[in-house]
């Protein structure tokens, strides 16, 4: 929410929304400082998120939300976080470039989705363009995303829990856990030991049979003369 927000005596808020990879990042402290009705305020118990499946019905929900009743939706990512949030402030990454933000984090991509067993595996896809969001000290991070196209025959929880067992016994900076949305929706988030804003939700794809990756980078320090909008 905008830095000035706060929320109107006896108004009630709904937040409608599903988890990807932007309130990942948000339940994280990575962007908007955690500032919506569902986590930062509670009106005499009114304000309550419903969480719906269909990306298309909660786009259509939240327009007709904004025009019928004045809802307030989460803002741009590139908001600034409020100076009295309490998100988490990321490690500075002195020398990193998002060229190579990019590249790396496109390469884990690759490894992420070379771990689902191959004969789950039809073909993969990534794709070659991201957008940047912002993170704490001003910084910002490459989001990008990577999609698996499963077999007919193969279950995505079997996908899921492969990914999930081999962060369990690999060791080293990154570790993953499996979360339920409550009405039967699994996903899988990989995260690291450094407090570098880098991680990773694996979730189902757009179109049946799909286990689709969305990525975060490390945070970078953008230069002054490259806007962050467009694709990156």
């Amino acid at each position: 929410m905008p830095e000035n927000w706060s929320p109107a005596e006896g108004t009630k808020y709904i937040n409608i929304n599903y988890y990807d990879i932007l309130i990942h990042a948000q339940s994280k402290g990575v962007i908007w400082g955690s500032r919506q009705p569902e986590g930062s305020f509670r009106l005499g118990g009114c304000a309550h998120a419903m969480r719906v499946r269909s990306k298309q019905f909660i786009l259509a929900a939240t327009i007709g939300m904004l025009f019928a009743t004045g809802c307030t939706m989460q803002g741009k990512a590139e908001m600034a976080s409020s100076k009295n949030s309490n998100a988490r402030e990321h490690q500075l990454n002195q020398g990193l470039t998002w060229e190579k933000a990019k590249a790396d984090t496109q390469e884990t991509e690759r490894q992420i989705a070379g771990l689902v067993p191959k004969e789950l595996v039809d073909s993969v896809k990534q794709k070659g363009a991201g957008m940047l969001f912002q993170c704490s000290n001003g910084q910002h991070q490459w989001n990008g995303e990577i999609t698996v196209k499963l077999r007919p025959d193969a279950a995505y929880s079997t996908a899921l829990k492969a990914l999930e067992r081999h962060y369990e016994t690999a060791g080293g900076d990154y570790s993953a856990s499996i979360g339920d949305d409550g009405f039967g929706s699994q996903w899988l988030t990989i995260v690291t030991s450094r407090n570098d804003g880098e991680n990773y939700l694996v979730s189902t794809g757009h179109k049946e049979h799909q286990l689709r990756i969305d990525s975060s980078s490390p945070c970078f320090t953008l230069p002054e003369d490259v806007y962050p909008g467009g694709d990156f």
